[in-house]
């Protein structure tokens, strides 16, 4: 699992630096940056992070999974993982104004 790289992630698409994170989690850049080089952070702090990120929890795992993470998932798990994905794009395709007018030109 690597935390780093999927915190990394959402915060560039947010927009967010590591100190804007850090004040939304109402903790240090330091605590922050130990988060992101352990390999298993607790239940807690992760949920503390996705919401901060405003991403639900199973994304900011599932960013995190390396390869081999993913080979030992059942198939039920993660076909209902991959539908949730699914979802959770089509959702905010459809809040993205920008992608509404883009499919309308043909």
């Amino acid at each position: 699992m690597n935390y780093e790289r999927a915190i990394k992630t959402i915060r560039s698409i947010r927009g967010l630096s590591q100190q804007d994170l850090a004040k939304r989690m109402e903790v240090d850049e330091a605590f922050l940056s130990r988060l992101g080089k352990r390999n298993s952070p607790s239940s807690r702090t992760l949920e503390k992070v996705a919401s901060a990120l405003e991403v639900p929890m199973y994304l900011l795992v599932l960013l995190a999974s390396d390869e081999d993470d993913l080979s030992s998932m059942a198939k039920e798990t993660a076909d209902a993982l991959g539908q949730q994905l699914i979802e959770l794009l089509l959702a905010a395709e459809s809040k993205d104004p920008s992608s509404r007018s883009a499919g309308k030109r043909k």
